[in-house]
């Protein structure tokens, strides 16, 4: 038997590092080159190298329909052989490479079949008669997105093509396919970023009898789990969700094993789903994936049950998470989609940080094509948003959107689906798609909070995107809004004068349910901005560990999240220690690298204040946020004390100070950077920067406050005793018997006199008290006098008060120490004044002196 000796240069690509630091395969490693034979089993080819100025390896690979039955081998300029006990194609991986060709040059007995071989819009007959001559166990079809090796099990399925456009028909699905995926990605050939760019390698799908389960995606092909490829490589409908499915795994990006919101199995979905949306049209529902081929009620049963038992969305199966994204990309559009994976891609070659999947999701619905904000639907399926996020999208001017079928039922519900063509009853509305029903609802809002002066008389803003639908003042701790228009609404709620609260519901869903909705106040303590995080990483730096310093809720958090850090440190690989004051401890954890116990544990911040670090590898400890000087990363051990300014490493003795104010500035460069949330009264980005400031002594804090006060709210001061909405006025004679007395209620808007039957003193045979009343425009309304021994008949007045000040109060009372006693009634205090004459202006939010 001879051998045949052939050389071939090796066409190559530009590495796509853009794609692999986001995580994306996208079937980098499926591209290869024939060798043009098929290599019988038993039977060894040789190759090498011959370009001395190619310094890579090539990888040989002898591929056939069973992975078990494969072999392959790394070569360059030594020569190399291979075989295999099947019957298969040689294939060199396409390597990527900088402009330098490999040419190789490989040797094969003479008695190999030639590779049958197919290219876009060649003659198809003579690949069938090539084929059919030789009896071939395999023939190739391939294209610019698609190589498949089609074992001769799939020929008659290739052949019965020919009636109905041939081998390109299935090319052409391909194309289409990819087109759309790689448009949905937002990958192109002419990239405005570098981290769009796409590439050109291409998929490779074969055959695997020893794959598992119906078909799969790996970093080396697609593969149907049979002897055929028919059902997933060779059936061009858009009903083949298998195909788009595996195909769509390499679209994938590093967050799909986020840890609040796992899309493993989910996200490839997301193009599938996508795919059909548009291929099928309507015939979506019946022959769609999502809908279980025509079982849509079923579904969205299914998701109804997991939010009324309160089961997180974290926790659904793939089917309902993929419908719960769907629902909120048809709302948004799927460009928002498409701006998703460029700023993941974006951020991740530029080294930044990357929030979570439904941050970034929110993020992106609420930034591009319809700007919308899908916070309040993804809090109602227990979906996490960082406080961060939820803070971007309440500012962003988007409109708020929700399920329909949470505003309305029963009729209402079905007449307003059909007439707004919503493709189901979850579909999430806005309040201008629900303006034609003219259905308004009467919303009562309930505020809970420990100290009402912080709020009263604040602005309350509701918002339809970015229509101020309603402005007023908070004037009671219920306040009612009348013949609002049902839909979802963005909240603007204030935080506070000089203590600083975060209001537990910034959205109002105006529907057909009558109870009041209740607004809670957490009071807040600290300043989030004077966190810290110590993260400990292991393999390919990935995070194993975090101690989370939490200034905001006076904690501090351990938690052990991966049971394997490093392979390499089967035993002792890092630990944490936390000490009290008196050095007692608080928790010692050794943590190994390869078996290792997950844990959360957390402590009262007050309890904490020596942190002992260890860890092997000192440089991946690491500071978030950054600061240098912290970190001694080329020692095994740190040890920290916990200040109110941040840790000091107490070997490098550095100043927390410096961390605290290098994270104030840089947290207002965020917040400038954002001019809704910058140019509104109340933030909660505001008030972190200043209970930041509030942790310096004087002078320092003023200092602070002066510097950044674009960045504060205007609103830092104690409320005075004259603010309040109930003032009381009581004259007290003798035996401290109320002989006048008078209320001042400016929620409804009233003023009430009682004059008391009976003699104030006796032993005052003068005028011993006066109350004068004079309305807005300086008329007098009541000039009362009491001679203190002179009989008085009981009698009431009341006055009608205009809501926006400048009516005035004239007191008068001779013993004025204990018995002229002004109270503001919300406040529960005393006025200080305690003058025989005491005059008092009225004004919308209270009183005022009035001289």
């Amino acid at each position: 038997m001879g051998q045949v000796t052939k050389s071939k240069k090796l066409k190559f690509l530009p590495y796509p590092e853009w794609l692999v630091k986001a995580g994306m395969s996208k079937g980098i490693d499926h591209d290869r080159q024939h060798l043009g034979i098929i290599l019988a089993a038993g039977e060894t080819i040789r190759v090498r190298q011959v370009n001395t100025e190619f310094k890579g390896q090539l990888q040989l690979r002898l591929l056939n329909d069973n992975q078990k039955t494969q072999r392959s081998i790394n070569f360059n300029l030594d020569w190399i052989e291979l075989s295999v006990d099947a019957v298969s194609v040689p294939f060199i991986n396409t390597p990527y490479s900088d402009a330098i060709i490999p040419e190789i040059v490989f040797e094969y007995p003479d008695t190999s079949k030639l590779l049958p071989f197919y290219e876009r819009g060649e003659d198809e007959r003579i690949f069938f008669e090539h084929w059919d001559k030789q009896d071939a166990e395999f023939g190739i079809v391939e294209s610019e997105y698609v190589i498949i090796l089609a074992p001769k099990a799939s020929k008659d399925r290739l052949k019965s093509f020919s009636t109905s456009g041939g081998i390109d028909k299935i090319l052409e699905f391909y194309q289409g396919i990819f087109a759309f995926n790689n448009s949905l990605a937002g990958l192109s050939f002419e990239p405005q970023r570098y981290s769009d760019e796409n590439t050109r390698n291409r998929y490779f799908a074969k055959a695997d009898k020893g794959g598992g389960g119906a078909a799969y995606y790996s970093n080396n092909w697609v593969a149907s789990s049979s002897g055929s490829i028919n059902t997933f490589w060779l059936s061009p409908n858009s009903t083949n969700w298998g195909c788009l499915h595996e195909i769509a795994h390499g679209y994938q990006g590093g967050f799909i094993d986020d840890k609040y919101f796992s899309t493993r199995e989910v996200w490839n979905n997301i193009y599938a789903a996508c795919y059909q949306d548009v291929m099928l049209g309507t015939e979506k529902f019946n022959k769609g994936w999502l809908y279980n081929f025509g079982k849509q009620k079923e579904v969205e049963k299914g998701i109804l049950n997991n939010i009324s038992n309160g089961r997180k969305v974290n926790s659904w199966e793939p089917r309902s998470k993929l419908y719960f994204i769907m629902l909120m990309l048809e709302k948004a559009g799927v460009n928002c989609f498409t701006y998703f994976n460029q700023i993941y891609r974006e951020r991740k070659n530029l080294d930044k940080s990357v929030p979570s999947v439904l941050d970034m999701l929110s993020n992106s619905f609420a930034t591009v094509e319809n700007r919308v904000d899908v916070t309040p639907f993804i809090q109602i399926v227990g979906g996490h948003i960082s406080q961060e996020q939820y803070q971007r999208n309440l500012f962003s001017h988007a409109k708020a959107v929700y399920p329909l079928n949470k505003i309305l039922q029963g009729d209402e519900l079905s007449s307003v689906k059909e007439t707004l063509n919503l493709n189901s009853e979850l579909s999430l509305v806005d309040v201008d798609n629900l303006e034609f029903t003219d259905i308004k609802r009467n919303m009562t809002l309930q505020f809970s909070i420990d100290d009402f002066t912080q709020i009263y008389g604040e602005e309350l803003l509701i918002l339809n995107g970015d229509n101020y639908v309603y402005n007023q003042s908070i004037m009671d701790k219920e306040q009612t809004i009348c013949d609002l228009p049902i839909g979802a609404y963005t909240l603007r709620i204030p935080t506070g004068r000089n203590k600083k609260y975060a209001p537990q519901n910034n959205y109002l869903i105006a529907n057909n349910e009558d109870s009041p909705k209740n607004i809670n106040f957490v009071h807040r303590i600290g300043s989030s901005i004077a966190s810290q995080t110590i993260s400990l990483r292991g393999l390919n730096d990935s995070t194993f560990a975090t101690i989370f310093i939490d200034q905001e809720n006076a904690t501090v958090i351990v938690d052990i999240t991966k049971e394997k850090p490093h392979y390499h440190f089967p035993g002792m690989y890092a630990g944490i220690i936390i000490k009290d004051k008196d050095n007692n401890e608080l928790i010692n954890e050794v943590i190994t690298g390869t078996n290792q116990s997950l844990s959360k544990n957390t402590l009262p911040l007050s309890s904490c204040y020596y942190i002992e670090v260890f860890h092997k590898e000192p440089g991946r400890i690491k500071l978030i946020p950054e600061c240098k000087g912290v970190i001694d990363n080329k020692s095994s051990t740190n040890t920290f004390i916990i200040t109110p300014y941040g840790l000091q490493n107490i070997k490098l003795n550095n100043d927390p100070k410096v961390f605290l104010l290098d994270s104030i500035n840089s947290a207002t460069e965020v917040l400038r950077s954002q001019p809704i949330m910058w140019h509104a009264n109340f933030s909660e980005a505001k008030d972190s920067i200043y209970l930041a400031i509030d942790i310096f002594p004087s002078p320092r804090k003023e200092a602070l406050l002066e510097q950044y006060s674009d960045c504060i709210s205007p609103y830092y001061e104690k409320p005075n005793e004259d603010l309040g909405n109930r003032f009381s006025f009581v004259f007290k004679g003798i035996n401290d018997r109320i002989f006048l007395s008078a209320e001042l209620n400016l929620v409804t808007k009233k003023l009430e006199v009682k004059l008391m039957s009976g003699t104030a003193h006796s032993g005052f045979n003068r005028t011993y008290a006066v109350l004068r009343y004079f309305d807005a425009d300086g008329n007098e309304l009541l000039n009362l006098a009491v001679i203190g021994s002179k009989k008085q008949m009981g009698k009431t007045w009341e006055f009608p008060i205009s809501g926006y000040g400048g009516e005035k109060l004239y007191l008068q009372h001779e013993e004025p120490k204990s018995r002229l006693v002004v109270t503001n009634i919300m406040q529960e205090i005393r006025l200080s004044s305690r003058q025989k004459t005491q005059n008092y202006e009225i004004e919308s939010l209270g009183l005022s002196h009035d001289t």
